[in-house]
């Protein structure tokens, strides 16, 4: 399978100063992160709330600048890249946004917002992209009428729609799906994330896909990527790291998924994860999970463990592998 994205230790710092402009420190929300992403598939990337997972999906399509490390776009390293060149990259490497009410702009009618990039990128004849925008909006269950109206106007699951018409309106390779179901009912959500697979089988598109929802991820992702405090802990094929989690975190955030019974949310008396996300600006030794975690021992708070591959391509950093499996918990 050939890779489109490879991210080679990525890292994403940004600097903290004191009221007289002295840096005092840094923020590390991508703490030397590598994986890959295969053509025409799709990476989850899960984790609690101020991990890092937007600042790498935004890094890895240059809406930030880069630290350290490489970004490989179909084997081009474009980590560096600015102007036109960077311009280039972005009309193949697009973005559908968490909100969908803050994400449009309501002074613009649905033609204006979804033709903005084909105006940028494609430069189409004015008869063009209204029939551009048309079959766009088709595509995504609106209707062509639809393109006069302001996005006020409309639901948070057809904003999100309009939203994905926008991204696609370029016929680009890659898409980060930077939570794009989040802040949607929950009746709504099953019918953008099958709209997005029906996209991706249509186009050929390759995804990272955001989002805090593990059976949702579960549903639409090849591979999952769990990541804790800028680092990913685990990763492996979607299978795999659902039902078989190995680390102690992704084991927390799979007891923490409710199970659903005829209609009953069946009483788990699971185990809550204690602690809060350490501070990014923290400078601990060893694994920044240890403080959390019911297997951490010496080692973890001295070394830092790597991601170890089990012979499957199933990959966990963490030192207490042979101790978490005597005391595995299956989730099937």
């Amino acid at each position: 399978m050939e890779h489109l994205i490879e991210v080679e230790g990525l890292y994403k710092h940004f600097p903290v100063k004191t009221f007289w402009g002295r840096k005092k420190g840094a923020v590390k929300a991508v703490d030397g992160v590598s994986f890959y992403i295969d053509k025409g598939k799709t990476v989850g990337l899960v984790g609690e709330s101020g991990c890092g997972k937007s600042t790498l999906g935004k890094t890895i399509i240059r809406m930030n600048d880069v630290t350290a490390g490489r970004i490989l776009f179909n084997g081009e390293d474009i980590s560096k890249v600015k102007g036109r060149k960077l311009k280039e990259i972005h009309s193949k490497m697009q973005i559908i946004f968490q909100d969908p009410y803050s994400s449009l702009d309501p002074h613009m009618t649905v033609k204006d917002i979804i033709a903005e990039p084909l105006r940028v990128y494609r430069k189409l004849s004015e008869a063009e992209i209204v029939k551009e925008v048309s079959d766009l909006l088709e595509q995504v269950g609106l209707r062509a009428d639809d393109m006069k109206k302001y996005a006020y106007e409309f639901s948070g699951g057809q904003r999100q729609r309009i939203g994905i018409a926008r991204a696609i309106s370029v016929k680009p390779e890659f898409i980060l799906c930077d939570e794009p179901i989040s802040a949607l009912d929950v009746s709504i959500q099953a019918q953008v994330v099958n709209l997005l697979k029906e996209l991706q089988e249509k186009y050929k598109l390759t995804y990272l896909f955001v989002a805090h929802d593990l059976t949702m991820v579960h549903h639409i992702a090849d591979v999952i990527a769990v990541m804790y405090l800028g680092k990913i802990v685990e990763i492996g094929s979607s299978d795999d790291v659902y039902f078989n989690p190995k680390h102690p975190y992704t084991q927390a955030l799979m007891k923490a998924v409710p199970k659903i019974e005829k209609d009953k949310v069946l009483d788990l008396n699971r185990d809550i994860l204690e602690g809060d996300l350490p501070s990014p600006l923290d400078t601990q030794k060893g694994c920044s999970f240890c403080g959390r975690c019911p297997y951490a021992e010496e080692i973890c708070k001295v070394n830092v463990p790597e991601l170890k591959d089990d012979g499957t391509g199933h990959r966990t950093a963490c030192f207490m592998h042979k101790k978490m499996q005597k005391n595995e918990i299956k989730f099937a």
